[in-house]
């Protein structure tokens, strides 16, 4: 299933992340999450993405002047098609050995 408000892929009868129980299925061209990397692999999950012509979208966590004013690392969520959503977990399960991935299941 699929919540709306946190796109993220439900395994549950409710969205751990925000609680909401009308989820959906997935539509091919939904956003989906798919990992919040360390800081230092951002840029190269950015390039193992489009390199591989997978779309996705980034959402930052910290606003940038939250960022400068607490000296806090800029952090960075990725969203995948759901048409692409197992072919960029595989992508960066390979580089990243899923060591950086985690899932609200």
């Amino acid at each position: 299933m699929y919540c709306e408000r946190c796109n993220r892929l439900v395994y549950r009868e409710k969205c751990p992340g925000c609680g909401r129980r009308d989820l959906r299925l997935p539509g091919s061209e939904d956003f989906c999450f798919l990992t919040e990397p360390e800081p230092l692999w951002t840029q190269a999950l950015r390039d193992i993405l489009a390199d591989n012509g997978v779309e996705f979208l980034e959402r930052n966590i910290y606003g940038v002047g939250q960022v400068k004013r607490t000296g806090l690392p800029e952090r960075v969520r990725f969203f995948v098609r759901y048409r692409d959503y197992e072919r960029a977990k595989e992508l960066n399960g390979a580089f990243f050995s899923g060591s950086f991935e985690f899932e609200m299941e």
